[in-house]
């Protein structure tokens, strides 16, 4: 409940803190197994899912700190202002790697949940 306040909170108007959000609701049923699903775990982890998909810029370049706080756009040196599109992207605190693993790890629990609750699964 404390997460999905702070999600309410951060409304629409924050889409960085959303994100960051959604990753650590997701991170929740990381370890989550087949006979621990529930309608609001499943619906918390496909409604976490869509929205990062959604909102969040998944990256295929490996960075040395996800946590800089460097701005490209300070500097007066026009090298470091022709990488700014290659800046990390706003941290959500878990590895992108980790995010898809806990993704494809659900994915066959979440079809097979679904399959048992049709009526829910139109919820």
């Amino acid at each position: 409940p404390l997460l999905e306040t702070w999600l309410t909170r951060a409304g629409l108007s924050d889409g960085d803190d959303a994100c960051l959000i959604h990753a650590h609701l997701l991170y929740l049923f990381k370890n989550h197994r087949m006979n621990e699903l529930d309608f609001t775990s499943v619906s918390t982890i496909m409604s976490s899912q869509v929205f990062l998909n959604i909102n969040h810029r998944f990256t295929t370049i490996s960075y040395d700190d996800l946590y800089s706080n460097s701005h490209p756009e300070d500097s007066k040196d026009k090298d470091a202002q022709a990488h700014k599109a290659s800046d990390p992207p706003p941290s959500i605190q878990i590895p992108q790697n980790e995010i898809f693993d806990l993704i494809q790890t659900q994915r066959a629990q979440l079809l097979v949940f679904l399959d048992k609750h049709k009526e829910e699964a139109n919820e």
